[in-house]
């Protein structure tokens, strides 16, 4: 048929099945309608994907010079900002300065140990000391030794080589609770150790000799010694926090100076094997030890002795340094003398000598 007659039929059709009831006429005019809606829905399907093909095209065609707009304007806009000089971009975060390592209760004492405090000659600390978990009885001497007088409370006891009280475990309140500061301690010592990313590793391959130290992190993966000199330069806000997997050995005679206005309370010594101060040597710092530290016949210290194990001292001086003033205490060595620059109070103004060393604390 033509093109008119398939209109014609359609038409034809549609008023039959309305108004027609006749069984045998509707079944063969409905034969012919499916065929006719068959076409149909075929004619409309060609017509739907002709119709989304040529939108696709329109779309190509326009999404090119469109897309070409958009990478002009982002080069544009990136050109504008290489161009001008202004600091549009944020500059990157500086680095956390370094952070004292937290000795919280632990930080009260000048000597704290695990195991018992040995006394050997005309000793002298400046501060307080404590055992923890073992008792007083193990703060001894085999030739004068601590001399030890419990208060009347039970709450500290007292010797004439201490200025401070010395406390352990089985004194009464209020006593610091020497289990904490133990667990403190120990809790320093991880702290410090625990350090990431050090500015400075295997220095020297251990040997620092007649070094100065600048601020920062800095990590040793063997033993670390020097013989005569070691410097501590920077300023009083300034931290030094030193990880030391081996031992640390100080020669005899070897001294730490600090410059600049570096405080002793700034520098942290984390040591993992064992710790020796040579003869007549004297060091700055908090010595956080794994194990042992032996001060060697007149050795000193400026700092803490915070040892996990034993504290031996050899008329030795330890002064604990008091980090509320502004004014430290501090020793200089002149001529084989040791003084210190601050009037700590007036039970601590004694003299002290012994075959190598003499020590004024006034």
């Amino acid at each position: 048929m033509s093109g008119n007659g398939e209109e014609q039929q359609a038409t034809v059709i549609s008023l039959y099945l309305r108004y027609d009831n006749t069984t045998a006429g509707f079944v063969q005019q409905l034969v012919i309608s499916k065929k006719e809606h068959k076409m149909s829905f075929i004619r409309f399907n060609q017509t739907l994907v002709a119709t989304a093909l040529l939108v696709t095209a329109v779309i190509l065609l326009l999404g090119v010079p469109m897309t070409e707009g958009l990478l002009q304007e982002k080069h544009g806009n990136l050109r504008h900002q290489l161009d001008d000089p202004s600091p549009i971009a944020a500059s990157p975060p500086d680095e956390m300065p370094l952070s004292r390592v937290k000795l919280l209760t632990a930080g009260k004492f000048a000597v704290l140990s695990k195991t018992g405090v040995t006394a050997t000659g005309t000793t002298g600390v400046t501060g307080a000391m404590g055992t923890s978990p073992i008792s007083a009885t193990a703060m001894t001497g085999s030739e004068f030794g601590f001399g030890l007088i419990m208060d009347s409370g039970n709450a500290f006891s007292t010797s004439t080589l201490v200025s401070g009280n010395v406390h352990e475990i089985n004194n009464e309140s209020p006593t610091p609770n020497m289990t904490v500061a133990f667990l403190d301690m120990q809790g320093a010592y991880v702290d410090a150790a625990g350090r990431p990313d050090p500015d400075y590793a295997d220095l020297g391959a251990g040997s620092i000799e007649g070094l100065t130290l600048d601020p920062g992190l800095y990590k040793w993966s063997t033993d670390v010694e020097f013989t005569s000199s070691l410097t501590f330069n920077g300023t009083d806000t300034d931290i030094w926090i030193l990880q030391i997997d081996g031992d640390v050995k100080v020669g005899s005679g070897a001294i730490v100076e600090l410059t600049g206005g570096a405080k002793a309370e700034n520098i942290f010594w984390q040591i993992a094997g064992k710790t020796t101060l040579g003869t007549s040597s004297h060091v700055e710092g908090v010595f956080l030890c794994k194990t042992q530290i032996a001060f060697e016949t007149g050795s000193s210290m400026n700092g803490a002795a915070l040892a996990q194990t034993a504290v031996t001292l050899d008329a030795a001086i330890i002064v604990r340094m008091l980090m509320s003033l502004s004014r430290l205490p501090c020793f200089t060595r002149l001529s084989g003398v040791w003084k210190s620059n601050v009037l700590m109070n007036p039970y601590q103004s004694w003299q002290m000598t012994s075959a190598n060393t003499t020590v004024l604390l006034q």
